[in-house]
């Protein structure tokens, strides 16, 4: 299909004989764009040695008018394929040296040593290397004077929107009237969302979902995922947003209503650990790609 320009081809692991890691972990790294009919993976991994992994590709297609991807029942699985050890990639603490009483004297637990991959397996093949040596590392406070400097660092941005693993992991794809839809926006960096109005009630952060609320008959109005008061006025990488289905909320696929206006602070300040204000554009790749939801109070 040469001409299509707007699919996604999502790739998993199918068949797992060694409870294997797919990377890249996030979004993007399990998603690659069609293009010209063609979509071309980069810079995949498994991080655990095995015999008989295969892997399991699904079609996505855009949906414009949620601004989404929707999964398809296009599948294919691939070949069965072995991860194997690799070459020596870095060296790691099995066991830390314990229980010495005095100085030049041998730890009675002495510390060992491994020659590891760059998935982290044992390179236990490896006979040809001759020694590790140890030694004691000069402290910096002695020896060095030290300037962090970040005022060149990017500002936090939206690395992932999800719905909790209580969810993702469900079976459950329908949800209800007085059910709890719990959604986790996670940042490049710890924020910190403090409050910024003085009014009396003032509006908590939202996240603007593309599920109808038809209590509103004059104009169309969407359903809000409110912010949690615990994550107000702490430092965290992650802020949890729900929304408490009501009687007149319904949606067939849930979705944030768009990447650039559905998160909102409202009555609050969201900055990273330095007061600059946090970029609240949120990913293309959204809640379709965590799972899909339907909303039906009927």
């Amino acid at each position: 299909l040469v001409y299509d320009y707007s699919s996604f081809i999502k790739v998993e692991i199918y068949n797992n004989p060694s409870k294997g890691t797919l990377s890249p972990k996030q979004h993007h790294g399990t998603f690659a764009p069609v293009v010209g009919g063609v979509a071309q993976f980069n810079n995949l991994s498994i991080d655990r040695t095995g015999v008989g992994y295969r892997l399991l590709y699904t079609l996505f297609e855009s949906n414009e008018y949620r601004k989404a991807l929707v999964s398809t029942e296009i599948q294919v699985l691939g070949d069965y394929f072995d991860v194997g050890i690799g070459s020596p990639h870095r060296i790691e603490v099995l066991r830390e040296p314990l229980a010495t009483w005095a100085g030049n004297q041998p730890f009675l637990t002495q510390p060992r040593i491994g020659l590891v991959d760059a998935g982290g397996n044992i390179v236990s093949t490896d006979s040809t290397t001759t020694a590790v040596q140890a030694y004691v590392t000069p402290s910096l406070a002695v020896s060095s004077q030290i300037v962090i400097d970040t005022t060149k660092d990017p500002v936090p941005m939206v690395l992932s929107v999800d719905y909790i693993e209580a969810i993702r992991s469900a079976s459950r794809v329908v949800y209800g009237s007085g059910d709890v839809l719990s959604i986790e926006i996670v940042f490049t960096q710890d924020v910190v969302v403090e409050l910024a109005s003085s009014a009396a009630d003032p509006l908590s952060p939202s996240l603007e979902l593309n599920v109808v609320d038809s209590e509103t008959y004059s104009t169309t109005s969407y359903a809000q995922a409110i912010l949690l008061n615990d994550n107000i006025g702490i430092k965290t990488n992650t802020l949890l947003f729900e929304l408490e289905v009501q009687p007149h909320h319904s949606e067939t696929s849930v979705n944030y209503l768009s990447p650039i206006t559905s998160l909102k602070t409202n009555d609050f300040t969201l900055n990273d650990a330095f007061g600059r204000a946090v970029d609240i554009q949120l990913p293309l790749l959204n809640l379709v790609a965590s799972k899909e939801i339907a909303v039906d109070s009927s």
